[in-house]
């Protein structure tokens, strides 16, 4: 029983990483999208 509290405590933890993390690369995309460009030109 231990067990499963501790599991949904981590699986609640991975999801809201994940969330994070999606935020984060759709805040990245724009500004590496721009990098890319520069680089590519």
């Amino acid at each position: 029983m231990g067990n499963e509290i501790f599991r949904d405590r981590l699986n609640r933890k991975i999801e809201k990483f994940i969330l994070e993390a999606q935020d984060c690369i759709k805040l990245e995309h724009n500004g590496m999208a721009g990098n890319v460009r520069k680089i590519l030109v």
